[in-house]
């Protein structure tokens, strides 16, 4: 065994899953309150498939956990480029096409990429994230946007905003991100 490691017998270890018929196990890291890995012996659940029986065993990894342990969720992804805001919950169809327009845009090698805010926040919070995200455009799009037919793009770097029509978002995007 490795520095560091413990192994511990507890016989009063119980699992919520009824399949188990032999042992069971958990693993543990120091300083997480919940497993990462845990499996054991279920012999009879694969006979329900397979109509005999079959002896089994087996266990699960807990990825992100595992990611925890080891540090590595401090990596944070890549913002998107753009955030769609949720300015109205009956919008959010509006505002999955207009993300879907954006995505489709091609440029050089890549596409832009989008995030869609589905919280109920209020626009300023909204913003907000965008900007400790680091994501440097905002599309605004509320009951007056679609009446209207536009959008409103904030670019967060500049602190500037635009009015677009929804047919002209394509042109538009092109000449922001030059």
């Amino acid at each position: 065994m490795s520095k560091g490691c413990k192994l511990e017998f507890s016989p009063f270890l119980a699992r919520g899953l009824d399949y188990y018929t032999g042992f069971i196990f958990e693993i543990y890291a120091e300083g997480l309150g919940s497993s990462i890995a845990s499996g054991g012996r279920y012999d009879d659940l694969l006979g329900l498939f397979a109509r005999k029986s079959v002896p089994a065993c087996g266990g699960t990894l807990g990825f992100e956990r595992i990611l925890l342990v080891r540090g590595k969720t401090e990596q944070k992804s890549p913002a998107p480029l753009f955030l769609i805001t949720n300015i109205d919950e009956s919008l959010q169809k509006d505002i999955f096409r207009i993300a879907k327009n954006i995505r489709d845009i091609s440029f050089g090698e890549g596409k832009i990429s989008v995030e869609l805010y589905l919280g109920k926040d209020n626009i300023n919070k909204q913003i907000g994230y965008a900007a400790e995200r680091g994501i440097r455009f905002c599309v605004l799009f509320g009951p007056k946007e679609k009446e209207k037919g536009t959008v409103s793009i904030k670019d967060l770097e500049k602190g500037e905003q635009i009015s677009v029509s929804e047919d002209r978002i394509a042109d538009t995007i092109l000449n922001l991100i030059k």
